[in-house]
């Protein structure tokens, strides 16, 4: 499978993801991606998001997206262009955002068996890795839409 790390997930996870699961999985940050170098700056890409889901849908490479933006399942316009791009992704939880690296890289890990065995799933898939006092994936349903973090209908 081909993984795909959004801006603002860090480039040294996605390359931790990289050396991991090499010759099984391709794992690269949007740093990484050809056609998203043009707009990399110090502060990492300022693509914005509907323009990233139309062109890894575009791309010859079937991408698996992981961000760690988690209002875009949330975003009206933005969770239509995601079910119609037939992409599957995995947004993280607020929660990643506010943990240090060094602790999102170990929790990542913790979940990727699980996060391999949703993007065998049939696309497009919704799905959001909660980071709390456990550790999931949950799938997102098409009328589900985020209450103080947690996805109900």
């Amino acid at each position: 499978m081909n993984f795909f790390c959004d801006a603002n997930i860090s480039w040294r996870i996605a390359k931790m993801l990289a050396a991991l699961h090499e010759g099984v999985h391709d794992v690269i940050h949007i740093t990484q991606h050809e056609y998203f170098m043009k707009n990399n700056n110090k502060g990492g890409n300022t693509t914005p998001d509907i323009e990233i889901i139309k062109t890894l849908s575009e791309d010859k490479v079937t991408w698996v997206v992981i961000s760690g933006d988690c209002d875009i399942v949330d975003t009206a316009h933005e969770r239509a262009a995601l079910l119609q791009s037939g992409l599957t992704f995995f947004a993280l939880d607020y929660n990643w955002m506010k943990s240090r690296t060094s602790e999102q890289a170990w929790k990542i890990i913790k979940l990727w068996e699980e996060i391999e065995r949703c993007a065998k799933e049939p696309r497009p898939a919704l799905y959001v890795a909660h980071m709390g006092k456990r550790l999931y994936v949950e799938t997102i349903k098409l009328g589900m839409r985020a209450r103080g973090g947690k996805f109900k209908v």
